[in-house]
């Protein structure tokens, strides 16, 4: 079971280069996200995860809010593809931005951050 976690443990993870992933669609990501968050939508998590994370890589799920079930669904997903290793900030990015944290536009994907 993903462990859920807070916007400090967020931050926390960011500075160790663990993976954050915003599973909304890539209109919505594009739009604004999380600095440094890259986009798997919910529907590609799963094998976009596999090609790209070995199954002990940490990582970071979220989605809009807490309301917005995605990210829950995301980490079932992964946890179901074998990766162990989940985190789950249920709060999101409505949470991430009314802190006023770092947040940026564009596009990136899994694919993109493998090849960095």
């Amino acid at each position: 079971m993903a462990t859920e976690i807070d916007r400090q443990r967020v931050k926390e993870e960011l500075g160790r280069g663990t993976v954050v992933i915003e599973v909304l669609p890539e209109e919505e990501y594009a739009r604004l996200h999380i600095e440094g968050a890259i986009n798997i939508p919910i529907e590609r998590i799963g094998r976009e995860a596999r090609a790209n994370f070995s199954l002990e890589q940490p990582l970071v799920v979220y989605c809009s809010d807490r309301d917005c079930p995605t990210s829950d669904l995301a980490a079932k997903k992964l946890e179901t593809f074998g990766f162990n290793n989940v985190f789950e900030y249920t709060d999101g990015k409505a949470d991430w931005e009314s802190a006023g944290e770092a947040m940026e536009s564009g596009s990136g994907t899994a694919a993109e951050s493998a090849a960095d």
